[in-house]
């Protein structure tokens, strides 16, 4: 039969929507801290429900205070969820944490709930990014390409060479 070689030597992680609305480049964000990668590869949702779920399993190693951002690390590695654009100023109580930090979690795992009207209605950017954060690893950080994601639809590709695992 034909050999399967290309799967020796890179291997794929597969990051899941951990909310359901619109997609945009990274580039297109306002926060340059977002748009010019500074933070990581990755992708950005404008939200249209309150509710972030786990993009994979991992360990919820960041959990800001303020509910606005997580951070996960998993197999695919260390993964931001940073919620709308300088919303670390909202008052306390829209945003809900539902884990702790240190938390393991599962893929699907409700992490924070938000009051989306409210924070609309207080004129901030809902524009979230999820990011890789240690971009580094990997050869290639892909987008899935669409314009609409629900919850847990594939997001994002890293691609990652297969032999670095053998601790190369």
């Amino acid at each position: 039969g034909s050999e399967d070689t290309k799967n020796k030597e890179e291997r794929k992680e597969t990051v899941f929507s951990p909310m359901s609305g619109s997609v945009k480049l990274l580039s297109a964000m306002q926060d340059p801290a977002f748009s010019e990668e500074t933070l990581g590869k990755g992708i950005c949702i404008e939200p249209d429900e309150g509710k972030v779920i786990a993009p994979c399993d991992g360990i919820l190693n960041v959990v800001f205070p303020t509910g606005h951002a997580v951070g996960i690390t998993s197999d695919t590695g260390d993964i931001l969820i940073h919620i709308g654009v300088n919303t670390a100023q909202l008052p306390a109580g829209i945003f809900t944490i539902n884990k702790q930090q240190g938390e393991r979690v599962k893929k699907g795992d409700v992490l924070i709930t938000f009051d989306l009207d409210k924070i609309k209605q207080e004129g901030y950017n809902m524009e979230t990014a999820v990011l890789i954060s240690n971009t580094a690893d990997y050869l290639d950080i892909v987008e899935v390409a669409k314009e609409k994601v629900s919850y847990a639809d594939e997001l994002l590709v890293a691609i990652a060479a297969g032999k670095r695992l053998a601790g190369a």
